[in-house]
């Protein structure tokens, strides 16, 4: 039996039934909860924070997704924003700020917006930036930035995702990665 099914495993191809393995349909995450490993007391950002503490948060911090909270009372949920765009967004704001050009994520030439005067960075350039950072592979923060860098506030709202999902914390792994 080990070598060769059985008439009855046999009968079963040669009608053409799909035959599932008996552990396929049991997934792992299905015994655990999103509870154990969601962070009891998550790090905020506000929606006007400066350039040092979002360096911080990065420095301190291995999140994927932060919430954002309204600064007026640092307590109203506005949405998320990604790891991967806070990093995108201290990298554009320090090359804006250095004049560094880089013909990748600028094109082939400066344009007005290169030397300081883009107020926000539009979505495509802001993937450029994640792209160049992957292929380069470059730290999630600058290593050397301006003093008066780190005191200027960036504001965040253009970039927070306001369609953040509710999970239950009973719900299992699986099931809330298959909703995402």
């Amino acid at each position: 039996d080990k070598f060769c099914h059985s008439m009855y495993h046999q009968i079963i191809e040669f009608k053409c039934v799909p035959f599932l393995d008996r552990t396929s349909n049991i997934n792992k995450l299905d015994t655990y909860p999103v509870k154990t490993i969601m962070a009891s007391d998550p790090k905020t950002v506000r929606t006007s924070e400066s350039v040092k503490e979002i360096i911080r948060l990065l420095m301190e911090t291995n999140h994927n997704c932060y919430p954002v909270v309204s600064i007026v009372d640092n307590a109203t949920f506005r949405g998320t924003i990604l790891r991967k765009q806070l990093s995108a967004l201290m990298w554009w704001t320090h090359w804006q700020e250095s004049r560094t050009f880089i013909p990748e994520i600028h094109g082939d030439k400066p344009n007005d917006n290169f030397h300081g005067q883009a107020r926000h960075v539009d979505y495509e350039t802001l993937q450029r930036v994640k792209r160049y950072m992957h292929w380069e592979h470059l730290p999630s923060v600058p290593p050397e930035l301006n003093p008066e860098l780190l005191r200027c506030v960036i504001d965040l709202n253009p970039y927070v995702d306001s369609a953040a999902l509710f999970t239950r914390e009973v719900c299992s792994l699986s099931r809330r990665s298959e909703e995402r």
